[in-house]
């Protein structure tokens, strides 16, 4: 992007159904798609922009209304399980060429989930953009949104072209209005250096697990026993490990070199090995960070680290 670009409005997506997403982040966290796999989505719609305009997207405001992961347990005290998926149809010639006859397709072990979200993302480009331009990105984004997939997951179908609008730059915090059953998802990196401040005894990762976790200690109290509950972080608000980004653990490869990689041998794309990164996030009311002002700290962008290889999503722009 050249220099002289800037944020010159908002698109809209309201109320995105997702099915089949994936609901793993990293090796250690499910639930909540990973913020790698939302805002990859907008930077994969981004690019197709590109290739027709000088419009591009950038931050990516996330705002979760529902969200429900494809699990069952046959009993209440017993764990959940997952629910697992058949590998794709295949063709004829394909399926008798890996399979025995009569076998059936292998289950495919993951996490899926549906999720019911809202996306504000920067519409960035070197002017402004006037009403022809700005319709045409409006219904362009209609259309590519329902082929595009999300966190790996397919989105539903829709007619209401409502659901996706352009936003002026100065009425950014009218969109609060519309996402007033959901919550935005921030960066809490601070309220992690908080906690391992006041908790010098543990690791990084013990306090991503103490916040996951609840304790409960007995206390006698005469001839009863009284049960307390704890929780690392209580008070701090609605606090979630997430993974946001990776790092590298390999020098980086040529796309020739790398065996199907995704890139394919003719692209410029260079590809490495990488381990997933974990950090905070914190589920907040989206009309909290507009009377606080702080709705324009909650846009995620990718952050390169070169010298220490991390490749990251986060709340600041570089």
């Amino acid at each position: 992007m050249s220099n002289n670009r800037r944020v010159v409005g908002y698109l809209l997506f309201n109320e995105i159904e997702v099915e089949n997403a994936n609901a793993l982040s990293g090796n250690l966290i499910y639930g909540t798609p990973s913020i790698t796999g939302i805002k990859g989505a907008f930077h994969a719609l981004s690019r197709s922009f590109l290739k027709e305009s000088k419009i591009a997207l950038r931050g990516v405001l996330v705002a979760c209304h529902d969200l429900k992961v494809l699990a069952s347990r046959s009993e209440n005290h017993k764990n959940y399980r997952f629910l697992q998926l058949r590998q794709g149809i295949m063709k004829k010639a394909d399926y008798e060429s890996v399979y025995k006859k009569g076998a059936a397709p292998s289950i495919t072990e993951s996490a899926y989930c549906y999720m019911k979200m809202s996306f504000v993302v920067e519409v960035v480009c070197d002017h402004d953009l006037d009403a022809k331009e700005k319709q045409a990105l409006t219904e362009t984004a209609y259309n590519r949104i329902q082929r595009q997939r999300i966190a790996g997951g397919s989105v539903r179908l829709f007619k209401d072209k409502s659901k996706v609008a352009f936003i002026e730059y100065e009425d950014l915090a009218a969109v609060t209005y519309r996402m007033s059953d959901a919550y935005v998802l921030t960066d809490a990196t601070d309220e992690l250096r908080g906690l391992a401040c006041n908790h010098p005894e543990k690791t990084p990762l013990d306090i991503l697990i103490g916040i996951c976790s609840t304790t409960y200690t007995p206390n006698q109290v005469e001839d009863k026993t009284i049960w307390t509950s704890k929780r690392l972080g209580a008070g701090l608000g609605w606090l979630v490990p997430m993974t946001i980004g990776y790092q590298s653990i390999a020098k980086t490869f040529d796309a020739s070199n790398i065996k199907n990689s995704r890139t394919g041998p003719d692209s410029d794309t260079k590809s490495t090995y990488v381990e997933s990164v974990y950090g905070l996030g914190k589920w907040v009311n989206p009309h909290k960070l507009r009377l606080d002002n702080e709705l324009i700290d909650a846009f995620w962008y990718y952050q390169h680290k070169p010298e220490n290889s991390l490749y990251l999503v986060t709340t600041k722009l570089n």
